[in-house]
């Protein structure tokens, strides 16, 4: 299996020559700096050096003065980012200084982005069967509870068909209520103090509902919880982080569902356990990793992924025929593809519709000039 290297992080100067901004980059990197006459305005990055000694009021600063700064923001970097610094691999950082004379706080920053370790992530999420995820060094990160924000019955509060609710519980229950036919109880459900009750309402009425009650597919939920899950990310910073943090690993929902869940509880986890001797599908855990890959632009590395799986989980007799957690993530996969495949479709057919009326009202236009 061959590696998968990162792309270097590297940094571009911010340049803006009549009105106009000359480089593009992905980062802005420093001080606060506005152009009037190109109506530009730069907020301070928390990525700027705050020992820069031009910030001040100087006017100008000698190498060694630059070059100290950069020591003591190398410092700054490791006692209060480094848990974030792979946020920038792959990055343009936008910097004011020229990158490649010496004390250029973004070259430090740089360095000490692209000098991350790296593990091959196709290794990491997809080692081969029989191999011990202990061989990878990987340690799932496992979530459970209000306590975690993974979680979601962690309090945070997202939008549903523009109405708020105070956790992903409570929209996910209210949703799957409505859908089965239960307005009233819907809105019970969404009126629950705690996350924990609107979810217990939700399972109940969901298992004693109707066979021929039409509820949501499965692909359905699925969707609806990125939804939630996407506007949680936009919204909360600890949510982003959570599931940054965890990187390269795992991410593993540790009740004993085996749908949305592991089928083990965050008390019987065994730390050194390899996460596809799980018997549950994970799908919380799963699509939390779907979006960290998608913010991330490694939409690449997860379709690797799912086609190796797609192979082992096919092959008769092999060691992952069946396997439970290696399902998880083809049915999350299939289900969210899916329905990115149906709206580009629909946006398609909406922007063909739009060039048709367009074309009739110009042919119209035509004939009445005509007459």
């Amino acid at each position: 299996m061959s590696s998968v290297s990162p792309k270097k992080c590297q940094v571009v100067q911010v340049c803006v020559q009549d009105n106009k901004l000359v480089n593009d980059f992905d980062v802005y990197i420093d001080h606060e700096a506005t152009f009037a006459g190109a109506q530009l305005f730069f907020q301070k990055s928390r990525w700027a050096n705050p020992y820069d000694p031009l910030v001040g009021g100087q006017e100008a600063a000698s190498v060694e003065e630059m070059e100290k700064a950069c020591e003591l923001y190398k410092t700054h970097l490791l006692e209060t980012k480094r848990h974030v610094l792979h946020e920038l691999r792959g990055r343009k950082l936008g910097c004011f200084c020229d990158p490649s004379r010496r004390g250029c706080h973004g070259q430090v920053l740089a360095k000490m982005v692209n000098e991350l370790p790296f593990q091959d992530l196709r290794a990491n999420v997809l080692f081969m069967p029989g191999q011990r995820q202990a061989d990878y060094c990987i340690q799932p990160t496992y979530f459970k509870g209000r306590r975690s924000p993974l979680s979601n019955f962690y309090p945070s509060t997202v939008e549903y068909q523009e109405e708020s609710f105070k956790t992903v519980a409570h929209a996910f229950a209210y949703a799957i209520l409505q859908h089965l036919g239960l307005p009233d109880t819907a809105q019970w459900a969404k009126d629950r103090l705690d996350a924990y009750s609107a979810h217990k309402v939700m399972v109940t009425m969901t298992e004693l509902a109707d066979n021929k009650t039409e509820g949501l597919s499965s692909p359905q939920q699925i969707v609806l919880m990125k939804q939630l899950l996407d506007d949680k990310w936009n919204r909360y910073a600890i949510f982003q982080e959570a599931a940054e943090l965890a990187d390269d690993q795992h991410v593993v929902h540790a009740i004993g569902s085996r749908y949305w869940g592991a089928g083990v509880d965050l008390a019987e986890v065994d730390p050194k356990q390899d996460p596809f001797e799980l018997p549950g599908r994970n799908l919380l855990g799963w699509i939390i990793k779907y979006i960290t890959f998608e913010r991330r632009h490694w939409k690449t590395l997860w379709n690797y992924h799912v086609t190796e799986l797609q192979k082992a989980v096919s092959t008769p007799g092999g060691p992952w025929e069946g396997n439970a957690y290696a399902q998880g993530m083809l049915i999350v996969d299939k289900a969210l593809q899916g329905a990115a495949e149906k709206k580009q479709k629909k946006k398609q057919n909406k922007k063909k519709k739009n060039k048709w009326q367009q074309h009739q009202e110009q042919q119209e236009a035509g004939w009445g000039e005509m007459i």
